[in-house]
């Protein structure tokens, strides 16, 4: 199986890149559930998290976008649009790294320009 590398963001701690087998069994021990579900984030990336975390009332981990909030354990990675997971850019990784240090994740436009964002977070 082919390794990929991937985001780990746990609730309280801050996220953490790891390489992973990419199958099923490795992102489910990495979630800690069951069922979990994939949320586009944009330009490219991807998180799953537990289907029903906030049922299960799993601790807060972080704000999405302007009016959400994910709880549990979640794991990004990157796809192109083919079925597969796939590792994430050093970009994509340098994006969610910076905003996971302000504890808000914006999502973002299919084809948005990271280059250009990352400009803008790392100004201030």
């Amino acid at each position: 199986m082919a390794q990929i590398k991937v985001v780990v963001k746990e609730p309280g701690k801050p996220a953490e890149v790891k390489e992973i087998e990419n199958d099923w069994l490795t992102f489910k021990d990495l979630i800690g559930c069951e069922i979990f579900s994939s949320v586009t984030i944009g330009a490219g990336i991807i998180m799953y998290i537990d289907d029903v975390g906030k049922l299960k009332d799993l601790p807060f981990n972080f704000r999405l976008g302007t009016s959400d909030y994910v709880v549990g354990n979640a794991v990004f990675f990157s796809n192109d649009g083919g079925e597969d997971e796939q590792s994430l850019t050093d970009n994509q990784i340098e994006y969610l790294t910076l905003c996971f240090g302000r504890d808000f994740l914006p999502c973002l436009k299919p084809n948005a320009d990271l280059d250009l964002i990352l400009k803008y977070l790392k100004r201030g």
